[in-house]
C-alpha cells in the first residue's frame, strides 16, 4: 500500500526501511513488483534466510547494528543524507492501512469465523 501511493517524485527519491525480517521481505517483494530497489537496513541478528530472500528479490540489504534500534538509526542517517522516504513497519499510516485490509479479505472469504488466530 505504501509503495503504491508514492508519487513519481517520491519514487525517484526512493524509500528506505529498517527491519529484522518480515517488513524487509514485504518491501523487497513489492519493490520488485513495481520496479523499485528498496534499501533495507537489517541488524546482525536478522535471520540469514530473510537476508538472503530480500537480496534474491532485489533489495539492497545493509546489515548494520546489533539491534533493530541501531539498524533504524543507521537507516535514518542514510535517509538524512539521501532524502529517501523512511517506511516504518509499525506506525506508517499506509502500512497500517495495508495490513488492515487482511481482515476485510478474511471476512469476505469466511462467513462464520468465530476467531482468527495469527501466529
Amino acid at each position: 500500500n505504501a509503495l503504491l501511493k508514492l508519487s513519481d517524485e517520491e519514487r525517484k527519491v526512493g524509500v528506505i526501511a529498517a527491519s529484522a525480517g518480515n517488513h524487509a521481505l514485504a518491501l523487497a517483494y513489492h519493490g520488485s513488483q513495481h520496479g523499485l530497489t528498496v534499501p533495507v537496513v537489517m541488524p546482525v541478528v536478522a535471520p540469514i534466510m530473510k537476508i538472503s530472500q530480500c537480496q534474491e528479490m532485489g533489495a539492497n540489504v545493509i546489515v548494520h547494528g546489533a539491534t533493530i534500534a541501531e539498524a533504524k538509526d543507521h537507516a535514518m542517517s542514510i535517509k538524512e543524507k539521501g532524502g529517501q522516504i523512511y517506511i516504518n513497519g509499525y506506525d506508517h499510516p499506509d502500512i497500517i492501512a495495508g495490513q488492515g485490509t487482511i481482515g476485510v479479505e478474511i471476512c469476505s472469504q469466511v462467513d462464520d469465523a468465530d476467531a482468527i488466530i495469527v501466529p
